[in-house]
């Protein structure tokens, strides 16, 4: 069998290197996927217990930012406990 001039398949003393230089890059591609998948997902709560906000949280929430006065505050909160 002949191999070209070099004897190993023709790469010569750059055979071994470039092998090496493929797997490296796999793991850069593969590290590059992990950092992607942690970024999408960073923040998002995925347990049983988020539930929506309740009525009462709501309206105290928004009497917080001003939207409604004390009167309409009270007056539905009043209407909520009923």
């Amino acid at each position: 069998m002949m191999y070209g001039s070099f004897g190993n398949g023709g790469w010569g003393f750059f055979g071994w290197p470039m092998m090496m230089g493929g797997g490296i890059l796999g793991l850069v591609i593969l590290a590059a996927v992990v950092w992607f998948l942690v970024r999408l997902f960073q923040g998002h709560s995925f347990t049983a217990d988020a539930r929506p906000d309740s009525a009462q949280e709501i309206l105290r929430a928004r009497f917080a930012r001003g939207e409604i006065d004390e009167d309409e505050f009270r007056s539905l909160s009043e209407k909520l406990k009923s």
